[in-house]
């Protein structure tokens, strides 16, 4: 039935969840190893950083990770 096709495409199926959940603790991880560092883990993971921030957004995962202090220009010198 084409609307049940439809309906299909609108939701995400089991499938896609489950590794949507897998991918996003698998990152979380090891980012949590890495010490929250984005380009570590990129690397760690064989992948661009690019991707790994696509995928950070889609996934959710921006807002499990711990922000980074800005450090003032006065505290460098």
């Amino acid at each position: 039935n084409r609307k049940e096709g439809v309906k299909m495409l609108k939701e995400k199926s089991k499938l896609a969840q489950a590794v949507d959940t897998f991918e996003r603790d698998f990152i979380i991880s090891a980012m949590q190893s890495l010490g929250w560092s984005r380009k570590k883990t990129a690397e760690e993971l064989c992948i661009p950083l690019s991707t790994l921030k696509y995928k950070m957004t889609r996934l959710g995962i921006y807002g499990a990770v711990p922000r980074r202090r800005k450090v003032s220009q006065e505290g460098l010198q």
